[in-house]
């Protein structure tokens, strides 16, 4: 389900994080947790989650464009990680290793590939628990390949 209020995610800290400083789509609300994609490549954060739109990372910190002014308000964007216990749909086995994970909205993960969906990486573990594990995640902005 899509977010609708802050919804604060544990990384592990193992892996060294990377962040941006991005500004936000005009009249947009980014909640804290939310994936987030470059609105049209325009370089500025989309909270809603378009799948034709590069995955930019996850919210680090709410933000609301209420200016009706794109870049007016700027937001710490979460490029790279690993999300810790992150919900995921289908997630039900050690087997799962290495699967991409795709987000349906800006909160909503699953196993299922579709052109509605974006990548946003790769399952690290499942946890022991149906639909749970730690998701490996690299921006589109970021990644080498």
């Amino acid at each position: 389900m899509a977010l609708s209020a802050d919804t604060p995610r544990q990384y592990d800290p193992a892996y060294p994080p990377m962040f941006a400083d991005l500004p936000v789509e005009a009249s947009d609300t980014v909640y804290e947790g939310a994936a987030v994609t470059d609105s049209g490549s325009a370089g500025l954060v989309d909270g809603a989650l378009i799948a034709a739109e590069a995955f930019l990372g996850f919210a680090e910190e709410h933000a609301a464009d209420t200016s009706g002014v794109s870049s007016t308000i700027r937001v710490k964007v979460r490029q790279q990680g690993v999300i810790k216990n992150l919900p995921v749909t289908g997630l039900d086995a050690d087997t799962d290793l290495g699967a991409a994970v795709y987000a349906t909205d800006n909160g909503t993960f699953t196993l299922t590939s579709s052109a509605a969906y974006v990548q946003i990486g790769k399952v690290q573990s499942w946890n022991d628990v149906a639909d749970y594990g730690d998701v490996f995640f690299q921006a589109a902005t970021v990644r080498s390949v």
